[in-house]
């Protein structure tokens, strides 16, 4: 091995050993203890890893073990092991479906025999599914084919009985299982097609939803939301809206709270929510900021379930006016013309450039002189070092030490991963600081701020303020 890959072990080993002795030394001053992988998830005992000062070892943590692997291993074993991945995709779906987390939360300890027999599927391949899984610390084997769960096969657990998701399947997409059926059917099925419109001269350069992977993978002319809103699509629509609500609840619950300085509008301002799903974002901020009248704009098929959701959390605000539903295409002319925000929370994601242009377009053509945009979104960093060159890029977010990649690898991948999920489900992405700025130019808005949030790794928690230009 030479120098310069020795050298590198030792660096990351360090770092390694650095946040260890960090964790250890936090821990030790609050008399508290680890949590370990064996044991089953609880939000108690999680809480821990949201310190600050936890949250930013465990980040050097997982960049730099990840690093050190990639570095070590056999580069042909290491590009096999990825390729073969599917395969653990495919088990963590059966278990799911299988409802294995729920049966031996109620059992303890099980054979696969017995575990099989709840949805009657067979142990033999059943068992070599767990196995896979336990491979890969997902449940634990604590004798040949008996079976535990640990803290990461636990999250897969909705909380149901066995015997109730017999009788209702529907019940399991609750928070985090939602979130991983989703990924694992429909997200999973359109992502085994990216490579085929890719690399097809037809659809390669096609940015329509109409042309994406997932519409591919289904076999429909149309882009995902149409195909939601189709009759045989009931199961698969309400398995996205579940996603999306345990999306949110894994998300910095008050990042609103930092993406702007909301005390600083004047009392009786206006702010409308593009977008904005059920209005839980507009919930936090009527709950904060009583002197904002607060409006959720959302296709009218959501109104329904977004006008229940708001009366239910806050009836007052409802009730005097304060938050209020409207039904809107945002890609049609903006009826507000007298907001002070206009707020979009996870919108630009959803479309390409073109039609992103669009939406800000018309909150433009709406705006005040003094309005400001928000996007609230994730802004992707590159695996290098960004220039700080007088450019007008600022406040980049603390770049890794080295050798780790200057975005923090692995322990950042989830815009990544997010950012191929939007290319393959709605021919969108996810877009770095740069790409915002075009993307604001082209539609008549100037960057004054970006702001990556107090936990610039949280999902979440990165927002852009522009105003008209």
């Amino acid at each position: 091995m030479s120098p310069s890959g020795l050298s590198e072990l030792r660096k990351l080993s360090n770092i390694i050993n650095d946040a260890v002795d960090h964790i250890e030394h936090t821990l030790s001053a609050r008399s508290v203890d680890f949590p370990s992988l064996n044991s089953t998830y609880t939000e108690e005992d999680e809480e821990i890893r949201a310190t600050p000062a936890i949250a930013d070892a465990i980040t050097a943590i997982v960049a730099a073990s990840e690093q050190l692997a990639m570095v070590t291993r056999s580069p042909s074993l290491t590009i096999l092991d990825i390729s073969f991945k599917f395969h653990l995709c495919a088990a963590l779906r059966v278990a799911l479906e299988a409802d294995v987390a729920e049966f031996l939360r109620e059992h303890g300890p099980s054979s696969v025999e017995t575990i099989a027999k709840h949805k009657a599927v067979d142990p033999l391949k059943l068992g070599r599914i767990l196995r896979n899984l336990a491979t890969n610390h997902i449940f634990r084997e604590v004798s040949p084919d008996v079976f535990v769960n640990n803290r990461l096969s636990s999250t897969l657990d909705s909380g149901c009985s066995c015997d109730q998701l017999l009788k209702d399947p529907s019940a399991k997409l609750v928070r985090f299982p939602a979130i991983v059926s989703f990924m694992l059917d429909s997200s999973f099925k359109g992502s085994a097609y990216l490579a085929d419109v890719l690399l097809d001269p037809a659809t390669s350069h096609s940015t329509s939803p109409n042309n994406a992977a997932f519409s591919k993978a289904f076999n429909y002319d149309g882009p995902f939301w149409d195909l939601l809103e189709l009759p045989g699509s009931e199961r698969q629509r309400e398995r996205f809206g579940a996603a999306m609500h345990g999306i949110a609840a894994l998300a910095h619950p008050d990042s609103i709270l930092e993406v702007f300085d909301w005390a600083s509008l004047p009392i009786g301002s206006l702010v409308v929510d593009i977008g904005g799903g059920i209005g839980t974002q507009m919930v936090i901020l009527a709950r904060k900021f009583d002197g904002l009248r607060l409006l959720v704009q959302e296709r009218e098929a959501v109104c329904a379930d977004a006008s229940k959701y708001v009366m239910q959390e806050f009836p007052s605000a409802v009730q005097e006016s304060r938050l209020r539903v409207q039904a809107h295409d945002f890609f049609e002319p903006q009826p507000v013309e007298d907001a002070a925000v206009f707020y979009l929370r996870h919108v630009c994601h959803d479309w390409p450039d073109s039609l992103a242009v669009k939406i800000l377009r018309r909150l433009r053509e709406a705006a005040r002189p003094d309005t400001k945009l928000i996007l609230h979104d994730s802004i992707m960093q590159h695996t290098c070092v960004e220039g700080r060159d007088g450019s007008g890029i600022k406040d980049l977010p603390p770049t890794a030490p080295e050798p780790l990649l200057a975005n923090w690898g692995r322990a950042n991948s989830e815009m990544y991963n997010m950012d191929m999920q939007m290319m393959a489900v709605y021919h969108a992405q996810e877009r770095t600081s740069t790409q915002f700025r075009a993307l604001l130019a082209q539609s008549g808005w100037e960057v004054a701020q970006v702001n990556y949030g107090s936990r610039p790794m949280a999902i979440a928690n990165h927002s852009i303020i522009a105003l008209p230009k």
